[in-house]
């Protein structure tokens, strides 16, 4: 795919018409000039290659690649690109036995286009959808998201850790093997605190939790799921 433009402007009115028509912008704020606008620079070096193709690939929802494990590739959601495959996903048997089904079609291709605008650009995690690299089919997501720990506010930096596979995908390890990776690179990030909401009779999902070193803790208020917590 060509790139696209990316405009670098000191102008609001520059910065307003490019947002109009969905164009990629970067402003540049200098002296007494102050300005609104989802990217913002105050000197021009900081507009190097790599910041550039940051906004550029932000803006325009082209999704990066997060991990590669053994056999799959791990990425940020594509609202454009993925939406079919994880329709088709989520309406296979025993999918979303312990998830939230889908929102209605164009409900979930806004929500998934909102998603990538505000989580994937403002935070280093979120839910990504993981390919089988044998086949590139969409078989599952992963992910971990800035979450409150349910019934605690111990002022530590929680993420919240969830995962679901394609049924032809189940008991060939590799729930744990995107788990455990995703896992892994936020703990080289420097994070230590995790947890997962996991109802009693997901027995799988239990097992996974106890794999990967989460303790249950109790009964989440009001609900009818268990707090498995990891803290490394």
């Amino acid at each position: 795919m060509a790139p696209r433009p990316v405009i670098i402007t000191d102008s609001q009115d520059e910065i307003d018409k490019a947002a109009d028509k969905r164009i990629a912008v970067i402003g540049y704020e200098h002296d007494a000039v102050r300005l609104s606008a989802g990217f913002i620079i105050t000197d021009l070096s900081a507009a190097d290659q790599e910041y550039i193709k940051e906004v550029h690939d932000l803006s325009y929802r082209i999704p990066k690649e997060i991990l590669e494990t053994d056999r799959t590739l791990i990425r940020q959601l594509d609202p454009e690109r993925d939406i079919y495959a994880l329709f088709h996903l989520y309406q296979m048997p025993g999918v979303t036995d312990y998830v939230e089904p889908l929102f209605p079609f164009l409900k979930e291709k806004a929500y998934e286009q909102d998603y990538f605008d505000n989580i994937y650009r403002f935070y280093d995690f979120g839910m990504w959808n993981v390919f089988l690299k044998a086949t590139g089919a969409l078989i599952g997501r992963c992910g971990l998201e800035y979450k409150a720990l349910p019934g605690s506010d111990d002022g530590a930096e929680w993420l919240e850790l969830g995962y679901l596979l394609s049924p032809d995908m189940w008991r060939q390890g590799i729930g744990y093997e995107i788990t455990e990776a995703v896992l892994g690179l936020a703990e080289a990030k420097g994070h230590s605190h995790f947890f997962a909401r996991i109802a009693e009779e997901n027995v799988a999902s239990v097992a996974l939790a106890k794999k990967l070193g989460f303790i249950r803790k109790q009964r989440i208020a009001k609900s009818s799921e268990d707090l498995w917590v990891l803290i490394i």
